[in-house]
């Protein structure tokens, strides 16, 4: 009975590979406006540094917030360095939220 209930190796694989594949082309699509909108665009998303208290360098980034999303979605999708690029997305998506929630609170929404 208990071989009945649990899933298979195989289903649990193939489940991984659909997150794993469809969480990669999210982050690609997110992260390809901002990839490819050049130095105005890594400022304007590096300037967000400020509410954690980073001042220097905002094209740099940016560009790495950027680099972020797109390149570690590629990696995702392939299945290469996949914690490496897991990690990078993982800080990505912690100051993106801490940045929401600092303008959030600013507004008065929250």
């Amino acid at each position: 009975m208990k071989k009945l209930l649990s899933p298979s190796t195989q289903a649990v694989n193939f489940g991984l590979l659909v997150l794993r594949i469809g969480i990669g082309i999210m982050f690609i699509l997110h992260g390809q406006g901002k990839m490819f909108g050049g130095p105005e665009k890594w400022l304007k998303l590096g300037g967000s540094m400020e509410d954690i208290g980073i001042t220097f360098l905002p094209t740099f980034w940016g560009f790495m917030a950027a680099f972020a999303e797109f390149g570690g979605g590629i990696l995702l999708v392939l299945g290469l360095l996949f914690r490496p690029a897991c990690f990078i997305m993982l800080i990505t998506m912690v100051v993106a939220a801490h940045v929401h929630w600092v303008d959030a609170a600013a507004a008065g929404e929250g």
